[in-house]
């Protein structure tokens, strides 16, 4: 298969599927609303469905990538009014149509990619997978947070998000073991206001649904592609260093025996040699690892650069429901 005709593929699967989650959205959408004795109507709405490798880095720097699976996060605004202004139904209400939005993003991308029954992973079906195995299912608040978040065996990432936002106000409901899923281990959780609107997350950040999809011939060309340029990347940045490394080595052991040759055969003389000798390794050292500790740094950076952005996004939309 072409390049070309596998990008126009996945470029008109990708792009089905998000018309698909919104028209399946605004139809269960009025349905479950109208059930509610309310009214539901889908406002300017946005999202992302697309295909995301696994990439291993090292250092902040991408050094491989194998298959991954297909992502989903789309934002559904919406505009929620109860026939007499019942707070309880305008809360019940949105949190159906959380629920809703959340089993969209997994099921979705089975519609479209599943070949052979592969299961997708979402928040919701994230919880319900973990209830079917047996696992408690707790409700997190502020009043509580202290004696459940040392019960939950989740990623870090995840149980710092939950508790902070538990801290924050918000009402977290999440499983206490992380799940494995069609090859895709993680976890899920939702935080919710107090309208009932809020963000329903995976793997501690995520936002949306994954179907995790490994060597699918679709997407064989691609990850290829991927993995292509992440070698001409990593030959035009290391392959200086390794021919800089080889070419200080051979310093070294030219500069070594020279000062050998000076050497006449007393314990000063040997003592001074030897300082000599140790402060340019140690100068060498310093020069080869300075690329190395400056693409850390840049990699550290960017991190805290990432949560800052996760938490601005949390922090002033959360009343849309974010999925």
């Amino acid at each position: 298969m072409s390049n070309n005709l596998q990008e126009d593929i996945i470029g008109d699967m990708v792009y089905a599927g998000t018309l698909s989650y919104y028209a399946q959205m605004i139809a269960k959408g009025k349905l479950t609303a109208r059930s509610l004795d309310s009214r539901f109507e889908l406002a300017g709405s946005s999202g992302v469905i697309g295909y995301k490798p696994n990439v291993d880095k090292l250092f902040g720097m991408p050094i491989k990538l194998t298959a991954g699976g297909m992502s989903c996060d789309l934002i559904d605004t919406h505009m929620v009014e109860t026939t007499h202004y019942e707070i309880d139904k305008h809360i019940q209400t949105n949190k159906s149509l959380g629920v809703i939005g959340s089993s969209l993003e997994h099921l979705v991308l089975e519609q479209l990619f599943a070949t052979n029954g592969e299961q997708g992973f979402s928040a919701v079906k994230a919880i319900q997978v973990a209830n079917q195995e047996g696992q408690k299912i707790f409700t997190i608040t502020q009043d509580n947070y202290q004696e459940i978040i040392p019960q939950l065996n989740l990623a870090p990432a995840a149980i710092a998000d939950i508790e902070s936002a538990a801290k924050a106000g918000y009402t977290v409901t999440t499983h206490q073991n992380r799940i494995s899923l069609n090859g895709y281990t993680g976890e899920g959780y939702i935080i919710l206001d107090s309208s009932g609107n809020g963000a329903w997350m995976i793997n501690g950040g995520m936002y949306g649904g994954f179907l995790n999809l490994g060597a699918s011939l679709l997407l064989a060309g691609t990850v290829a592609l991927g993995t292509q340029a992440i070698a001409d990347t990593t030959y035009k940045i290391l392959f200086p260093s390794f021919v800089s490394s080889i070419v200080s080595g051979l310093g070294l052991a030219s500069n070594f025996l020279d000062l050998m040759a000076l050497y006449d055969g007393t314990a000063d003389c040997y003592y001074k040699i030897v300082i000599a000798f140790a402060l340019e390794v140690w100068m060498v050292l310093m020069t080869l690892t300075f690329g190395i500790l400056a693409t850390a740094i840049i990699s550290i950076i960017s991190s805290f650069y990432h949560e800052a952005m996760q938490f601005a996004i949390k922090k002033y939309h959360c009343n849309a429901n974010r999925k």
